[in-house]
């Protein structure tokens, strides 16, 4: 490394070290800035590069160094490791100028701390001791293995100094439960002969211990502290502990779900139960015998609140009276509680709201008897029961399912941190959130975007997307001339107004194109109303007849012929319902209408421009469909009874210019257009591949009968009867006979009939089983990740600014609550509900 590179690094340590004392000092677990644990995930490598990756997460910790310095908002360990990370990073590029910035501007915002309290800029010692910098030859090593790291130091090899380096995880949950943070203490035998004992769980996932820095406080701490760094006041607080570790991506999966299933025994309301699932009886009579609450007694189907009805017969027992009465203030209580849990989670609304007067007043004069939860009971203990009881309803019906889909997304909260959600798909088209996560198959609706926007950097399109823009910039900061433009539009029965260009929405600027398309009478009275006064971004010309507007309409016209068919691919493919044949039907209306725009030019477009959208569509056609894993969406395609035998696999992109092969023989060259790929070959090769998957090792060694049995009930129930050895001749007689429409692949569809339940039938002809099993396989997989956008939506529109403390835990259990309730196992679902919709006829059936 640069001795002058080296000598920054030394002094921004110096700098940090020894940050004013005016600045707090965070407590164990409650840092900030915690580069102790810095990691950068495998995706954001291959997004941004490794150093992109680095900046991103430095971005994430300090925020945008846009408006000025970064403000250090506390001191401490946690944020002088900082330095160690750009350190490992710079001896891996030491020439790169993203990391060398990071260093100066932390730098100067060290110094800027010392100048704004008033305290002189501690100098370097003149006998400093120096930055301890890894070897070159260690840096390779910073992947490797934490848990080898902590097991060495278990057993007394401690690594060199200057030998700890900033690794990538390949798993959160930690070797061990020791905390060099905390003295542990020993466990005391809890020999009470009379009262609630302590509940075995939480010695298992919690630690009597004491913090170094305060030893004469006695405290509980998570087995996984040092990863969550979490701990909580002694004695054990058995409801926080226990959420606590249903959560911790720090401890061992078993535990977790140990506690879950603990948090699950304490929830009121009905039992949570998986219309269909085969574990129905199972979970019924398990919530009948770990329930303490009455309410688990009541049908699953009466969630409601109920009048209380008391009949008051005469009798000797006042003390029955006196029980029976009990029990119904509870009952009373309980179906309230859940009641008041159920809309204050359904509706968005903060939880702290419960303790408001005007809510104790509203509920006091519907029922004067019923007394609402404190704001504590309910985030500390209603939610956080309900969110257990449903995801380990959850788990017991995907235990009993096949053919499921995992899908994922990204994306961040007001914290700020970093979170994933991830979501598990049933083939009948059940979406489970099971995870948000701090931190396949590509997403059809990304690439279409992607496409969109590459295709609006095009210098033709320059000068009408920067009018658009100004145009509804001017319009959201202007209340005066929306009005009157809402008030003309209505008038002139244009029912729809204008849309902006937002960050979240797919293909956003076309439908904001739309809608300033269909508004343009609107536009021309209140520009031509001289009493109005409106100047619409020094645009109004835009929209008085004559030669400019002509040109604007015209150069409109011609974006949102060009990006249309992308966007309206995009709002097809968002259903709940898509399934991966869909994707390329799609891909063929976009390449076929382009294709047609193309040849008959109407908008006159460059030829440098026809040919950028081509090589731009050519390339996302590709990404998507040619280059796919396993050519899944050529074969999904074709397993469509209604499209196996297109005249489309000669030419399976449109837009493509079909390849030329040239030859010479004897000194003479000629060419000729390419043959395309045999379909049943094509789909032959990717339904092997996918048959070997289904095999496993069995495929490559065959083994006896009884053997493959075996394996085969694991992997696939529906080829445990076919060996091995017999299942790719039986494959390829099968794919043959369905291309030829033999029996049964002659079976005609019934009314409300998904592809799924199509093959599902044919699969149970003795003829059609092994091409039957892969093809419901495929088509109950779910090709797009809507359903993580559509929690991500609602993230966002929960952890809004006055809910930025917000936690990812807290986000889960409203994310599971609000969407098992809303559109979960309690919704109908329907198989033929989404319809593919022909090209041609979108402008009736989706909106715009």
């Amino acid at each position: 490394m640069d001795p002058s590179l080296k000598k920054r690094l030394e002094t921004l340590q110096h700098y940090l070290s020894n940050l004013p004392d005016i600045l707090p000092l965070p407590g164990l677990g409650l840092a900030k800035y915690n580069f102790d644990l810095f990691n950068i995930s495998a995706e954001d490598i291959e997004d941004y590069g490794e150093v992109g990756a680095v900046n991103r997460q430095l971005e994430i910790s300090f925020g945008s160094r846009h408006d000025g310095p970064v403000l250090f908002t506390e001191r401490g360990p946690a944020l002088v490791q900082v330095v160690e990370v750009l350190n490992t990073y710079l001896l891996k590029d030491p020439t790169s100028a993203i990391l060398q910035k990071w260093v100066d501007d932390l730098t100067t915002s060290a110094e800027l701390s010392f100048s704004m309290n008033g305290i002189s800029i501690p100098s370097l010692p003149r006998f400093h001791a120096p930055l301890v910098l890894p070897k070159k030859d260690q840096v390779g090593e910073a992947t490797a293995s934490t848990a080898d790291t902590r097991m060495g130091s278990e057993m007394g090899h401690r690594p060199k100094q200057g030998s700890r380096q900033v690794q990538k995880l390949d798993s959160k949950i930690l070797g061990n439960s020791h905390d060099p943070d905390y003295e542990d203490m020993v466990e005391t035998i809890d020999s009470r002969k009379s009262g609630a004992k302590t509940l075995p769980l939480l010695l298992r996932v919690s630690k009597h211990c004491r913090a170094k820095i305060n030893p004469s406080v006695d405290r509980a701490r998570c087995i996984g502290s040092k990863g969550c760094h979490t701990s909580w006041s002694w004695p054990r607080y058995r409801q926080r502990i226990l959420e606590h570790a249903s959560k911790c991506g720090y401890i061992d999966g078993g535990l977790r779900q140990d506690a879950e299933d603990e948090l699950n025994k304490k929830a009121i309301g009905p039992p949570a139960i998986v219309p269909g699932s085969q574990s129905r009886a199972r979970m019924v009579e398990e919530e009948m015998d770990v329930t303490e609450t009455i309410t688990q007694t009541t049908p699953a189907t009466s969630s409601a609140i109920t009048p209380l009805v008391t009949i008051l017969a005469p009798g000797p027992s006042q003390n029955k009276l006196k029980g029976f009465q009990t029990e119904g203030r509870k009952v009373l209580q309980d179906r309230g509680d859940y009641a008041v849990m159920k809309f204050f989670v359904c509706c968005g609304i903060p939880p702290s709201n419960v303790d408001a007067d005007e809510f104790k007043d509203m509920v006091s004069a519907l029922n004067p008897t019923y007394h609402p939860p404190c704001s504590t009971t309910l985030e500390d203990k209603l939610i956080v029961n309900e969110a257990a009881k449903i995801g380990r309803a959850v788990r017991v019906h995907l235990q009993g399912c096949r053919n499921l889909t995992i899908t994922f997304d990204g994306g961040k909260i007001r914290k700020p941190k970093s979170v994933y959600t991830i979501h598990v798909t049933t083939a009948d088209r059940h979406a489970f959130c099971m995870e948000l996560d701090d931190a396949s198959l590509l997403n059809a609706c990304h690439l279409l975007n992607l496409a969109i926007k590459a295709i609006c950097l095009l210098p033709e399109f320059e000068e009408i997307i920067s009018r658009l823009r100004r145009i509804l910039a001017f319009m959201s900061r202007s209340g005066y001339a929306t009005e009157h433009f809402d008030h003309e539009r209505l008038k002139l029965g244009i029912t729809r107004g204008l849309e902006a260009i937002g960050d979240t929405r797919f293909g956003t600027i076309y439908w904001a194109g739309k809608s300033v398309q269909r508004g343009i009478p609107a536009f021309q009275v209140i520009v031509e109303s001289e009493a109005l006064e409106i100047n619409i971004a020094s645009l109004n010309d835009l929209f008085v007849p004559g030669g400019v507007r002509m040109k604007f309409e015209l150069d409109l016209a011609r974006i949102l012929a060009v990006i249309g068919p992308y966007a309206k691919a995009i709002q097809c493919l968002e259903g709940g319902h898509v399934t991966a044949d869909q994707v390329y039907y799609y891909w063929l209306g976009i390449t076929s209408q382009l294709d047609t725009l193309f040849q008959r030019n109407e908008y006159d477009l460059k030829t440098s421009t026809i040919e950028d959208i081509r090589a731009i569509t050519n390339s996302r056609f590709d990404e998507m469909i040619t280059d796919a894993p396993n050519d899944i969406y050529i074969t999904a395609f074709f397993l469509n009874p209604e499209y196996r035998n297109a005249p489309i696999y000669k030419r399976t992109n449109p837009l493509a210019i079909p390849p030329l092969l040239i030859r010479q023989k004897d000194g003479i060259a000629t060419s000729s257009l390419k043959l395309p790929d045999d379909i049943l070959k094509r789909v032959g090769l990717s339904l092997q591949k996918m048959l070997r998957n289904e095999y496993g090792d069995t495929y490559e060694n065959p083994a006896t009968k009884d053997i493959a049995r075996t394996v085969m009930a694991r992997r696939n129930p529906l080829l445990v009867k076919t060996h091995p050895k017999e299942a790719l001749t039986l494959l390829k007689e099968q794919l043959k006979s369905y291309g030829k429409g033999l029996e049964p692949f002659n079976r005609r569809f019934r009314p409300q009939e998904s592809l799924y339940s199509w093959w599902e039938q044919v699969q149970q002809d003795e003829f059609g089983g092994v091409l039957g099993a892969l093809a419901m396989k495929i088509f109950a997989a779910v090709p797009i990740s809507m359903v993580d956008e559509r929690t991500m939506s609602t993230i966002t529109w929960l952890n809004s600014p006055r809910r930025s403390r917000q936690d990812i835990a807290t986000l889960q259990d409203h994310v599971k609550i609000r969407q098992w309730h809303r559109t979960g196992p309690g919704a109908k679902v329907c198989h033929a509900g989404f319809q593919t919709i022909n090209w041609y006829a979108q402008t009736t059936i989706v909106r715009y």
